[in-house]
């Protein structure tokens, strides 16, 4: 990706952005890391005190460290400070401690019974850190503003004089005083610093992480902005000892420019949780044949200035930054997962999306977010997040008509390596007609409704829903719906654990990629895309959409004799995924070419039509005829996987079972001792309504010749006619219903 990054430099370059050039050996801390303690040196090299360091001060805190060698001026101690033996009893009572205070005096204890390690032994690799001390007194030494810093190098130098393990005792002696004195009330840090989490089952000690950031006395602070641009400066970005035996064979930079080329690894920048250097290609180390090939590794790949190699970084990491998310970058589903080792569960594994006007840049709008909400549950509709990118986009178009939108799509494969999926640059023209196709497609479908009931979600709650709609979905849910095999019927019934059963299966399928190449028709892909998705869409949603609106058709009689409703095993977001699917088929089929004006007039929507008017039919016979004993399955909703591969088959089949019903409806009456709220007096006047739906479309497709295999196609239509509001017929007063 080292093209596409010196495109985002030169993009920010031209905008006339202000971009950081980072050290790539100056770091912050890890967000991760817990123990962080400082510790103040005066002139001497003495232990003035040891301080809880604050969350709020861990941000402007930095480093010189390249991977896991010594760093300065902050410390990595992995072993603890005392060596006590396993047959110890502090550490049984050490464990069952639960007052401060009980800590405190066991810490005490063991200082008496135990030694203390030296640097070696405490895991820190003591003289990487002295010798980083020692670069920066040589570099620094004319630099007034790094004054603090150079103090700072020379007293850590007194430090570590004389006993190998005097300044170890020394910071642990201090610990415990300030302890004892209330002035450290980092208790458990302090307990992990000197006797550790215990031992492991060779009775070695368990490895523990607590970092030492050095300070001067006196309240002052070396982890100031300005002094580590001036170290960042004059640090030499290379700080290994050994000489590697890589040859450049360029004379000069391949972004062309004056300088020396690059003699080191590329710049590292933090990216999916990690560092990942500009390249990512095999180091010297990789004994494996084909990434040597052509005999270039490392920096030899691709010959850039150090310069250039920083200046890229930043961009990099302007574009990443924190306060950009939802502009600039997105999270995404990858459309792949793997195994959680802590929970040994499926997890979904994420991408990395970088967007970007190229003229310009610094474009205030959530233009990320128009690709995809993240993994965050909201209530953002897409709709609302196109409108405010396509306006803002609409204005550049504008003043520039030829503007492109870089997309870049960045996914971890390994721990040490990314690679780059996705590299689009479509014109803003296309990607509005895309926006504007998107959403048409959405609304390609007949009319569906479906409550939704209320979900708690944190210390918010989402409100229920009476009539929900499909909502044009985001790219990325499309990535997650292709993502999960529904099993089942879709449901989530109570299992003998008292916990909702498992509704779906996790499975790898497309990503956003391929979704992008069907919403901003990417030539030669898109048309193949578009075939592909609505397959696999209907193998793996197909379960869902039968199930739950065949629950929602046979809902009511169960309800009112006080029995469990199959509804009430989809949970809210089980219906929501159920809409948002049918959005999808209406995109999908608004690719192809069929509109909903000519395909609700087709055999295979008319069939899925009659058989939801059968589950009507059906659920309203029940309730007047078998006094609301339903079966587990109404006539229609059974027959709908036998339609999808054989619909003249499964209407034959139909038309068999449901003569009784039929005979019923078109001759039953309403009883006058029923009430208004009585539900077979609302069962009979419902038969008779959907009876005058459900004939003339029987009689239509009766004369029809119909298909007895079915394609993709004339699945989706299938399935959208089960979905959608019966078809429309004359309306006739409740009051004169009955008297017909």
């Amino acid at each position: 990706m080292l093209n596409e990054t010196w495109r985002v430099l030169q993009a920010l370059e031209r905008a006339g952005m202000t971009i950081g050039v980072p050290h790539p050996l100056i770091q912050s801390l890890p967000v991760a890391e817990k123990n962080i303690l400082r510790v103040r040196l005066n002139d001497s090299g003495g232990i003035i005190s040891v301080q809880e360091v604050l969350v709020e001060e861990r941000l402007g805190i930095r480093r010189i460290v390249k991977t896991s060698d010594g760093s300065f001026p902050v410390i990595k101690v992995n072993q603890p400070f005392l060596f006590l033996p396993a047959e110890s009893a502090l550490w049984d009572k050490l464990g069952k401690a639960r007052a401060d205070q009980t800590r405190i005096d066991l810490m005490s204890e063991a200082a008496k019974q135990g030694s203390y390690r030296t640097w070696t032994e405490a895991g820190w690799k003591w003289t990487d850190s002295l010798s980083k001390a020692d670069i920066l007194l040589d570099r620094l030494k004319s630099n007034k503003q790094c004054k603090d810093m150079i103090d700072l190098a020379a007293r850590f130098k007194k430090a570590l004089e004389g006993e190998k393990n005097k300044f170890i005792s020394a910071i642990g002696a201090m610990v415990l005083k300030q302890l004892k004195k209330g002035s450290l009330g980092a208790v458990k840090t302090a307990q992990e610093l000197l006797v550790g989490k215990g031992k492991d089952n060779r009775g070695k000690d368990k490895k523990i992480s607590v970092l030492l950031v050095m300070e001067l006395d006196g309240d002052k602070s070396i982890h100031q902005a300005h002094l580590w641009e001036s170290i960042a400066e004059v640090l030499p970005t290379d700080l290994a000892t050994t000489q590697r035996c890589l040859r450049h064979y360029a004379a000069a930079s391949a972004f062309g420019g004056d300088g020396a080329l690059l003699e080191e690894p590329f710049s590292a920048v933090k990216l999916l949780g990690a560092r990942f250097p500009l390249i990512s290609m095999a180091s010297s180390a990789d004994k494996a044949k084909c990434n040597k090939r052509y005999g270039l590794t490392e920096y030899t790949v691709c010959p850039v200035t150090s310069g250039q190699s920083r200046r890229m970084a930043g961009a990099l990491e302007w574009l990443v930054a924190k306060d950009k998310k939802g502009m600039t970058w997105q999270y995404m589903p990858s459309g792949r997962f793997e195994m959680d080792p802590r929970t040994h569960r499926k997890k979904e594994k994420q991408d990395l999306l970088l967007v970007y006007v190229e003229e310009k840049p610094e474009l205030c709008a959530k233009t990320a977010s128009y690709f995809g909400s993240g993994i965050e549950i909201t209530q953002a509709q897409f709709d609302a997040d196109a409108r405010a990118v396509c306006d803002a986009l609409r204005g550049i178009l504008l003043v520039k008509p030829k503007s492109k939108l870089n997309l870049f799509l960045i996914r971890k494969v390994s721990d040490g390596q990314i690679q780059l999926v996705l590299a689009e640059s479509p014109m803003v023209k296309d990607v509005l007609d895309g926006a504007e196709r998107w959403q048409t497609g959405a609304k390609n479908i007949p009319p569906v409704t479906m409550y939704l009931p209320e979900m708690p979600l944190g210390k918010e709650r989402f409100p229920a829903v009476a009539d929900a709609h499909p909502l044009t979905p985001y790219p990325d849910q499309v990535v997650r719906l292709l993502a999960r095999q529904w099993m089942r019927d879709g449901s989530s019934p109570m299992g003998a654990d008292r916990k909702p059963q498992k509704a779906t299966q996790e499975i790898a399928g497309p990503g956003l990629a391929e979704v992008l190449a069907l919403m901003l028709r990417t030539e030669g892909k898109w048309w193949s895309t578009a075939l592909q998705m609505l397959d696999l869409f209907i193998r793996r949603v197909n379960p869902l959409l039968i199930g739950v609106f065949g629950a929602q058709h046979a809902y009511g009689p169960r309800r009112a004799m006080g029995h469990h409703e199959p509804l009430f095993d989809y949970p809210r977001g089980s219906r929501e995924i159920a809409l948002r699917a049918v959005a999808v088929f209406g995109i999908l089929l608004d690719a192809l070419g069929f509109k909903k004006e000519a395909y609700m007039k087709e055999a295979p929507f008319q069939i899925g039509q009659v058989l939801a008017l059968a589950d009507t039919l059906h659920k309203d016979y029940c309730i007047v005829v078998r006094k609301g004993q339903m079966p587990n399955t109404l006539i229609g909703t059974s027959l709908m996987r036998r339609a999808l591969d054989n619909p003249a088959g499964a209407l034959a089949d139909l038309s068999e079972r449901m003569m009784e019903y039929l005979r019923w409806a078109k001759v039953a009456q309403v009883s006058k001792e029923w009430t208004n709220e009585d539900q077979r007096r609302i069962a009979v006047n419902e038969a008779r309504k959907r009876l005058r739906q459900y004939q003339p479309l029987a009689e239509k497709l009766g004369d029809a010749d119909l298909p007895t295999e079915s394609n993709d196609i004339t699945k989706a239509q299938l399935l959208l006619g089960f979905l959608a509001f019966p078809p429309a017929v004359e309306q006739i007063e409740d009051s004169k219903e009955e008297n017909i």
